[in-house]
């Protein structure tokens, strides 16, 4: 099972490498990989299913365009498997300089989560650590 984390909190994961705040990830930098059942397209933001219909798990049938900056979390988070990853440090890789609020990212979650067909409440794929714990 693929595990991906999100952490809710602004605290920095104790493994955490970065120290300015910025994750080594770029979806533009990703060549296609395979994810749990799916396709991903970093390059073209896209993401398809390996095999379409036969399942049942509320996840999206066919291929999925995902804005830039929710790929962008998408790769951030794969880049890092197993990882706690800091609310702040995805804010500040993904989004920089430009003024958002927290919520932003908290959709770019959802939004995966939906796609991928994954629940918060029983996580397969993106976990939400609070608190910022370590996994």
């Amino acid at each position: 099972m693929s595990e991906l984390h999100s952490a809710e909190s602004d605290k920095r994961s104790p493994s955490s490498s970065s120290t300015t705040g910025r994750l080594p990830c770029s979806a533009a930098q990703h060549s296609p990989f395979h994810l749990e059942g799916w396709i991903v397209y970093p390059a073209l933001n896209r993401i398809e299913r390996e095999q379409i219909g036969g399942r049942d798990d509320g996840a999206a049938e066919g291929p999925e365009q995902l804005e830039p900056r929710i790929m962008h979390v998408l790769a951030c988070l794969v880049a890092r498997p197993g990882e706690v990853l800091s609310r702040a440090d995805l804010m500040d890789t993904v989004w920089g300089d430009v003024v958002v609020g927290d919520e932003v990212l908290t959709r770019a979650i959802s939004r995966l989560r939906i796609i991928l067909g994954d629940r918060a409440d029983q996580p397969r794929l993106i976990e939400t650590i609070r608190g910022g714990g370590t996994v």
